[in-house]
């Protein structure tokens, strides 16, 4: 399978030197020069988002719970679905660049570096794991997934978010079709089994949907629109793409087709499903380590070579055999409760104060410990709502007298 993946990136490589000239600006390497249109950006939001862990822990989750496995992936369509309703428009409106500049004007700026690394450090382990996971997949010796990795990053950094966004419409179609086509040849449906559910799941579920309604690679997308009407239309439909692809999940691992065994039709949809959440992290993690971190001057060559760093160092752990998983369980949860109530309350209210921060992480590590991480959750998103609730609440008791005077 080597061969055959390392000449889809070739490909790939060679269609994103198209977008070399787009891309020489700060806004074209990093947004597109916000110029994405509605169909553009809803396919590369879909294919972003379904990534590696649709397929991957899908197949996973329902062997473990039937049917019922299909709700995270569900939940995360649901979330972008909301998200261009809700708030897709307010977040295009803002004009940044990364997640974290969203929350300058209302934290320290030693706190906003502090969540940026956090978000960094998250994205690393993720691209970690999914290097693993295609060398898992394609059965790569350490010098075949080096050279593979290295193909992703040169697709990715040569054109940025151009060659990014537009490679993605590519192997959307491959992976959609990959999977239509394994499903319809491979006989009649048998639903597994429901299995007995319990809070391990609802926590994935909630995971999935508030990570999809709030994330920085999905804001990437949204800040790459053409426009606020683009970006949340782009939004609902990257969302009935999603729930839609779910369904087709659902569908094709019930005829019992499996990612232990793939031919060459489901190799290649997988490996596209992998590849597109990659490229995607590879350019909202250079953005964030460049600007909200290190906040160097941007060069024409200035995020080649960060992202040349984030690559060594997800290799790195790559090649180490850490627990990577448990690592990125952790660290996504942390930065998501840590992230969620600030930036929604910056983007409805335009200001955030610090114990929307604050109070859910510190919920989140006192019962982490003695309930686990599903407990921890779902405690401090109930701090973190009522910290939000109190604090509208004051502001409307303050900004009254005021209207009044």
């Amino acid at each position: 399978m080597f061969w055959i993946l390392a000449t889809y990136l070739t490909v790939l490589v060679l269609y994103s030197i198209a977008f070399v000239s787009r891309s020489r600006t700060e806004a074209g390497f990093f947004v597109s020069g916000r110029q994405l249109g509605t169909i553009t950006l809803s396919l590369t939001i879909a294919a972003t988002t379904i990534g590696g862990s649709a397929v991957v822990v899908t197949w996973t989750l329902m062997r473990r719970y039937g049917p019922w496995g299909i709700l995270p992936d569900i939940a995360g369509g649901i979330g972008l679905f909301l998200l261009g309703f809700w708030l897709a428009a307010r977040v295009r409106r803002t004009d940044k660049l990364t997640l974290p500049e969203l929350l300058k004007p209302c934290f320290p700026p030693y706190l906003v570096k502090l969540l940026a690394l956090a978000i960094v450090l998250a994205q690393i382990a993720w691209l970690a794991l999914s290097f693993r996971s295609i060398q898992i997949v394609a059965g790569l010796t350490t010098p075949e997934l080096i050279l593979i990795c290295t193909l992703t990053y040169c697709y990715s950094f040569i054109g940025g978010q151009w060659s990014v966004s537009r490679t993605d419409v590519l192997q959307f179609a491959v992976l959609a079709g990959g999977f239509l086509f394994a499903t319809l040849s491979s006989g009649h449906l048998h639903i597994p089994p429901v299995a007995h559910i319990g809070l391990p799941l609802f926590y994935l579920v909630a995971l999935m949907f508030f990570s999809h309604l709030i994330g920085p690679d999905v804001f990437a997308k949204i800040f790459s629109a053409k426009s606020e009407t683009v970006a949340k239309h782009g939004a609902v439909a990257a969302g009935i793409l999603k729930i839609l692809f779910s369904l087709l999940l659902l569908a094709a691992f019930s005829t019992g087709l499996s990612i232990e065994k793939l031919n060459l039709v489901l190799f290649l949809a997988v490996a596209s499903a992998i590849l597109s959440s990659v490229d995607s992290i590879f350019i909202s993690a250079t953005a964030i380590l460049e600007r909200d971190i290190l906040a160097l001057p941007h060069h024409r060559f200035t995020p080649h070579v960060v992202g040349m760093g984030l690559l060594l160092l997800s290799m790195g752990f790559t090649l180490s055999g850490v627990g990577i998983v448990k690592i990125l369980a952790s660290g996504y949860t942390i930065f998501l409760v840590s992230l969620f109530f600030p930036t929604l309350s910056v983007l409805m209210k335009k200001r955030a104060g610090l114990a929307t921060l604050w109070l859910p992480v510190l919920t989140f590590l006192a019962v982490w410990a003695p309930l686990g991480r599903a407990a921890a959750f779902f405690a401090a998103f109930a701090a973190g709502g009522l910290t939000l609730a109190v604090e509208n609440n004051h502001r409307k008791k303050t900004d009254s007298p005021q209207q009044a005077g």
